[in-house]
């Protein structure tokens, strides 16, 4: 039961590390500035200065391009690279080589002045994120940017900013921009209320394209529950209803879905997957792409290991319910398409020490594949009416080889988790790097640029609130 476990536990039985605080670096070191941090990078002294900050690239595919493609006449060139051309050889020879992956990038100093290089726009445009963090304003309304040797490549190839609140467009274009500025490649779409009444509109699919040109892609997620439980999935007039909303989505520009079992236990594991299957071939022939180019999301019913819980939420579950929560994974593991995502989402308050070895035996052999960590320690329902703007903590740098994906359970308002969410997307990116309270501190100092004054006061604040929730909450 519940109750018996240890107070200071989670449903998991995992017990929460003390809340982090912040950390502002000096202001004259702009290493502090960067979130996520990257890879690899040493500062060669001294900055380059541009006319403004028109001349950065803007984090959007549109401008990335027209720069890439204009003339060289700024001291800062963009410019795509393949392995043997001039350009990739000489960032070689100054040890900033491009990466050899969609989302990475170089920077280095070269001739006059500084070249962002990679092998796809994607990757400029993540580039283009890390360049206007380095900036500063000085006189005139011209901007300096530090001379930098820098290469840089997620090591989670899904990053995922969701949330329960991020209703259709409620919201969602600053949900995109807050991921886009600290690198995610997916937003989620909330869809988890939709009926058959409901329909997406000309400004959904805008949304779409607005997402797109900054790298990122909206996710069209429905919710099992939301269809009530008299809509047995087991009919295929049923399973139909909720294949056509799949496909309006895909009408309307969507390239990526999700499907949540989470909650109602109603179903079994084979009619799940029946439905999960129809929709993934629905979607395959629609967007007429190659055999498993559809990106589908599927959450189970059981999202932890067997017999980490109950089905009612009540404490561990026994031999026998644990025996069947076991049979119900690897059903998942034997009928979907190896290129459909699972969510995982146990250890809300912690990573346990060694917990690959649990890992693959009690999730990732089951299912057959790498799971998506679904992450509810920002937010979540056991406090879902209190606000924790904390950083991420807790989690493994061995993040990035045991998982296929980070999805983070983000909340409402944005002004509170804003913060929080960047530092859950940049420990995404980069986990062996990871710095929760220098994290927290660059992401006030982002939302609270150019004011020093203003990034400072937040930084007292969160540590002030940050003592009272270790306090009250444990």
């Amino acid at each position: 039961m519940l109750d018996s476990l240890p107070p200071n536990t989670d449903f998991y039985s995992t017990t929460p590390r003390p809340y982090p605080g912040a950390k502002l670096a000096p202001a004259a070191d702009p290493a502090g500035r960067l979130l996520p941090f990257p890879r690899g990078i040493r500062f060669a002294g001294g900055r380059i200065e541009l006319e403004s900050r028109r001349d950065l690239p803007e984090r959007t595919i549109a401008s990335v391009e027209r720069l890439a493609s204009g003339p060289a006449t700024s001291p800062l060139r963009l410019a795509w690279t393949s392995p043997d051309d001039e350009l990739e050889q000489q960032l070689n020879r100054a040890h900033a080589p491009v990466p050899d992956s969609i989302e990475g990038y170089a920077l280095a100093p070269l001739g006059n002045g500084l070249v962002l290089a990679a092998r796809t726009t994607t990757g400029l445009v993540r580039g283009a994120a890390t360049l206007g963090q380095l900036a500063s304003p000085c006189e005139g309304g011209r901007v300096t940017v530090p001379l930098v040797y820098l290469m840089d490549f997620p090591a989670t190839r899904i990053r995922f900013l969701g949330g329960w609140a991020l209703w259709r467009a409620h919201g969602l274009r600053e949900a995109i921009d807050i991921a886009s500025a600290f690198k995610a490649n997916r937003v989620l779409y909330n869809a988890w209320g939709w009926t058959p009444a409901d329909h997406l509109s000309v400004e959904d699919a805008w949304l779409v394209e607005y997402a797109r040109e900054r790298g990122i892609e909206l996710v069209f997620e429905l919710r099992r529950m939301s269809f009530g439980r008299e809509h047995r999935i087991a009919e295929l007039s049923n399973r139909r209803v909720i294949v056509d909303a799949y496909l309006e989505a895909a009408g309307a520009g969507f390239r990526s879905f999700g499907l949540l079992f989470d909650d109602a236990p109603w179903e079994t594991a084979d009619d799940e997957c029946a439905l999960a299957v129809d929709v993934y071939e629905a979607l395959e022939a629609r967007l007429g792409g190659w055999k498993g180019s559809t990106e589908l999301f599927v959450c189970p019913q059981f999202y932890w290991y067997p017999g980490q819980m109950d089905a009612a939420w009540k404490g561990r579950a026994g031999p026998e319910e644990t025996a069947r929560q076991r049979a119900y994974l690897e059903t998942y593991g034997r009928l979907l398409p190896p290129a459909v995502q699972i969510y995982v989402a146990n250890f809300w308050g912690d990573h346990p020490t060694g917990y690959e070895e649990a890992l693959r035996a009690e999730l990732t052999e089951l299912v057959d594949r790498k799971p998506i960590f679904f992450d509810n320690q920002i937010i979540n329902d056991y406090r879902h009416g209190a606000l924790f703007p904390f950083a991420l903590h807790s989690r493994p740098g061995s993040f990035g080889s045991n998982y296929a994906g980070y999805y983070l359970n983000c909340g409402r308002p944005l002004a509170a988790y804003a913060a929080s969410a960047a530092t859950a997307l940049a420990f995404a990116w980069n986990p062996e790097a990871y710095r929760p309270e220098e994290a927290m501190g660059a992401a006030l100092r982002w939302l609270h640029s150019p004011s020093e004054a203003r990034a400072t006061h937040a930084v007292e604040g969160l540590n002030r609130l940050r003592a009272l929730a270790n306090e009250w909450a444990g």
